[in-house]
């Protein structure tokens, strides 16, 4: 069973640096859609379809769950997703979630070449609610499966396509779905991120600046109060906004981009701009970047990353742990310090975050 990992969304500066590197500049300004960043763990539901010229056009292959980084299955599961579809109607889900999908794909007919003989569509969303994260509203909500993006991936019978850096790539062999707010199941608590409060706005990526100030504002105002857990009269913080652009010819990941509220945000900010970059600031100082980059929220990300590849966490595992700490930093940050400091910067972040895991370990120890 092949794994569709969900691109990274990145900041809005590289969303500006993405939009300066096109050819073609947008002339007017960008439609974009904010919904609520959910604060809990990334997973799918992955069908395979083949083609079948009939009255359908695709007939049901296999049906799988994933999370952010593999297969999930009963016996490996990351914070009871896999658990969780399990327990529903199988048949419900094909039927109101896949098959409205399936309308948007092209049949084809019998000429076409092998590559298209197959197509996975994967519907991602955030698994969240209870036990799952804390610190938010919806923590106190019962465990709920939250839709927020759907795709079609073009296979051949043992070969994936894709590769998510690249935008020329990703939209020859990736099919942007149309995520309708009718897809969803809200009596088997799997809800759509647009049947939420969510908002417009229209950037002027010839002046991304005009703009900040709204992102910002936008962005407080969700960690202030989550609209999802008022939704379900539940009070409490939000994360933040994911912003997505919605004109043709902007679609693909490289243009999506996330604002988090300060309290969640895993960069520490002296301004609430910065919250939103555009310009890339040359940190040339060491010891700063690495205070800047690793933070609390950034380490319990790692914890989270060990505990859905691993299983559990323990010293074990140390290594896989700051491996991804500083591939996150330097995805995310790695712009904003000199090439030739990048080596002394891993090692601190390294030192800095061993201690901050040896500490976990030890209090796990108290705790049990």
């Amino acid at each position: 069973m092949n794994h569709y990992p969900y691109p990274s969304i990145g900041q809005f500066k590289d969303v500006v640096r993405a939009v300066n590197r096109r050819r073609s500049r947008p002339l007017s300004p960008l439609e974009y859609v904010g919904t609520v960043k959910l604060h809990g763990t990334n997973a799918a539901l992955v069908g395979i379809f083949e083609r079948d010229i009939g009255e359908k056009g695709w007939k049901l292959s296999s049906f799988y769950t994933q999370s952010r980084n593999r297969v999930l299955s009963l016996e490996s599961d990351n914070c009871g997703f896999q658990h969780f579809i399990s327990g529903k109607n199988q048949n419900e889900i094909i039927n109101k979630l896949f098959e409205p999908l399936l309308l948007h794909i092209p049949i084809g007919n019998k000429e076409q070449n092998e590559e298209e003989k197959k197509i996975a569509i994967i519907i991602y969303g955030e698994f969240c609610g209870l036990g799952i994260q804390r610190g938010v509203a919806i923590s106190a909500l019962e465990k709920m499966f939250v839709i927020f993006d759907a795709r079609a991936k073009i296979m051949n019978e043992t070969i994936e396509v894709t590769n998510e850096d690249n935008e020329e790539n990703e939209e020859t062999t990736t099919i942007h779905l149309s995520l309708d707010e009718s897809l969803k199941i809200t009596n088997e608590r799997i809800f759509n991120i647009y049947q939420f409060p969510h908002q417009v706005i229209h950037i002027d990526m010839n002046d991304p600046a005009s703009v900040q100030n709204e992102l910002v504002e936008k962005t407080m105002k969700v960690e202030k109060e989550c609209p999802v857990g008022k939704y379900f009269n539940v009070l409490g913080v939000g994360e933040g906004i994911v912003w997505k652009c919605k004109t043709e010819g902007f679609r693909s990941s490289q243009f999506t981009f996330k604002v988090k509220g300060s309290e969640h945000s895993v960069t520490k900010v002296k301004t609430l701009k910065e919250l939103a970059p555009i310009d890339v600031e040359k940190m040339a100082n060491v010891a700063a970047f690495v205070e800047k980059t690793v933070t609390e929220n950034r380490l319990k990300q790692g914890i989270d990353y060990v505990q859905e590849m691993q299983g559990k966490v323990t010293i074990h595992e140390l290594s896989t742990f700051l491996r991804w700490l500083i591939a996150d930093i330097m995805k995310e940050e790695g712009s904003s310090i000199e090439k030739e400091m990048k080596n002394e910067a891993n090692k601190k972040i390294s030192g800095k975050a061993r201690e901050y895991y040896v500490k976990y370990i030890e209090n796990m120890k108290n705790v049990s």
